[in-house]
């Protein structure tokens, strides 16, 4: 008898010490319609070291970008992935071309999709997920630069 794997998401925001009831940040499709349960669900979170309204304004874009090509994509959970992820890419340089050198902003994104026992994850940046799973915890990757004690800049 195999058992279906299932997500857990609990999430903390603080941003300048207050603390973020709903993340701009984070998003979550857990889909009821049939055709999407077939893609499964998605999580997508964007990690910055820059805080303010404009950054949450470009992590809700980001994650809405992703949301939405990914489940509009055809063909694997591997592909709408890519396009997600790309699109969103395509967004960010746009908008970092548009502003001031020292406004850019170089977030992290972390795409996970649960599709009934199969786990996927796309990363872009500096990213980083755990996996918690019968017990024990595996970062990816291994190494990250979230885990330094600076955050990577624009040299």
């Amino acid at each position: 008898m195999s058992s279906k794997m299932r997500a857990v998401v609990d999430y903390f925001s603080i941003v300048g010490g207050v603390w973020q009831e709903t993340p701009a940040s984070l998003g979550i499709m857990e889909p009821s319609s049939r055709a999407a349960r077939r893609k499964g669900n998605l999580y997508v979170l964007v990690e910055s070291p820059e805080a303010g309204s404009d950054m949450d304004e470009v992590c809700q874009k980001l994650v809405d970008i992703i949301l939405d090509r990914y489940y509009r994509s055809s063909g694997s959970v591997t592909g709408g992935l890519l396009a997600g992820v790309r699109a969103a890419n395509a967004y960010l340089l746009e908008e970092n071309q548009q502003s001031p050198h020292t406004q850019r902003v170089y977030p992290g994104v972390s795409c996970v999709v649960l599709r009934e026992q199969d786990l996927f994850i796309a990363q872009v940046g500096p990213a980083l997920v755990y996996v918690v799973h019968d017990g024990q915890a595996q970062a990816y990757p291994a190494g990250s630069p979230w885990l330094e004690p600076e955050p990577l800049r624009d040299p």
